[in-house]
């Protein structure tokens, strides 16, 4: 019984019902439901992991788990290769386990994304009040991009990979920051963005202690990129197939987007705005390591590949944390009036995504 007691403790304090279980629940339901009603006409009676669900990149990811890579990449055209190994890897999991890949990828994000909550409002609560750190919660469960945590993307896992690495780093687990570093890594190629800005935050204090510090986090993250090339060189022919491949997709940039006024695109982009003024307004409450991660994160795509902005915006912590302080600093009504307005952009969005075939 005391053993039962002690877990039951600990998940109440990682995953306290107000603060991050209520709004993980009402967020998936408002998604959920909004996506099965927009996909209602396409798919008929199709369970959720077998219809919107489970669209647009998921089925490289599928791809993947049930047969690898496949044939080396061949220029212009699509292949699975720019897609990192770790979320398949999830998926072919399940396929051991005899779960449809659908399914896993369903599950497994939901409950990761309660997971990354609970480590957006511990580390929000170690920079902002109490009231503050609920809101960053309630503003990345209801911010428009985060109907990718529903979907067949490896957004959850970044998420909570990247916030957790984090929180080990102020707590000293430098370990913990390690693998999760790793972890981040192998879901896609920029996480080595964030493993560097772990590594800037630890050196925001100098000294040959800092530095030996953050050379042992940061080293098995630059050790698992290093196996992962020798082992793409090996199938593919090509060390960094993953980035020279993408050059196949078409990607809109903010140039032809002026031009074109691509509908999808303009709903990234102001996504994107909204994310821009929320860190003008809260960038001296931030680290400067954040800081430097989510202009790293979200400048390049800004420029060069501008649909994915608003999902790439809710995979990054630091904006939500920045959100609940700016939303913390509002009346009630103003504060009330934007999480009202950000979650009818949540559904209109996650109906988008499935219905008129936007791009999450």
């Amino acid at each position: 019984m005391k053993g039962h007691g002690l877990v039951v403790s600990v998940v109440g304090r990682l995953f306290p019902w107000r603060a991050v279980v209520l709004p993980w629940l009402a967020s998936r339901l408002v998604v959920d439901l909004a996506m099965l009603v927009g996909a209602s006409s396409l798919f008929g009676s199709a369970l959720p992991w077998s219809s919107g669900f489970t669209g647009w990149d998921f089925g490289w990811y599928r791809q993947i788990a049930e047969v690898g890579y496949g044939a080396p990449p061949v220029s212009g055209v699509q292949s699975p290769w720019p897609f990192f190994p770790f979320f398949p890897g999830v998926v072919r999991v399940g396929d051991w386990l005899g779960m449809p890949s659908g399914l896993t990828a369903f599950l497994v994000n939901h409950v990761v994304f309660l997971v990354a909550l609970g480590g957006v409002h511990r580390l929000a609560s170690r920079h902002l009040r109490g009231s503050a750190a609920r809101l960053s919660v309630w503003a990345l469960v209801l911010f428009p991009g985060s109907v990718s945590f529903s979907l067949g993307y490896p957004s959850a896992i970044f998420l909570a990979a990247s916030v957790w690495a984090f929180w080990c780093l102020e707590e000293r687990h430098d370990l913990g920051a390690a693998a999760l570093g790793v972890v981040v890594t192998m879901v896609r190629p920029n996480g080595l963005l964030v493993v560097a800005a772990m590594g800037l935050f630890v050196l925001r204090s100098p000294g040959l202690a800092q530095l030996r510090r953050a050379v042992l986090i940061a080293t098995p993250s630059a050790l698992a990129i290093g196996v992962w090339c020798l082992q793409v060189d090996r199938w593919s022919g090509d060390p960094f197939a993953f980035w020279t491949s993408k050059a196949s997709w078409d990607e809109l940039t903010m140039l032809e987007l002026v031009r074109t006024h691509d509908h999808a695109g303009l709903v990234h982009v102001a996504m994107a705005a909204v994310v821009a003024v929320v860190i003008l307004l809260a960038w001296r409450r931030l680290p400067l390591a954040w800081l430097v991660m989510v202009a790293a994160y979200l400048v390049p795509p800004g420029l060069f590949a501008v649909v994915g902005l608003g999902r790439y915006a809710n995979e990054s912590f630091p904006v939500a944390i920045a959100a609940g302080d700016v939303l913390d600093r509002c009346s009630t009504k103003v504060r009330g009036m934007v999480l009202a307005a950000s979650t009818c952009g949540l559904v209109s969005f996650s109906v988008m995504v499935v219905r008129y075939h936007f791009v999450p």
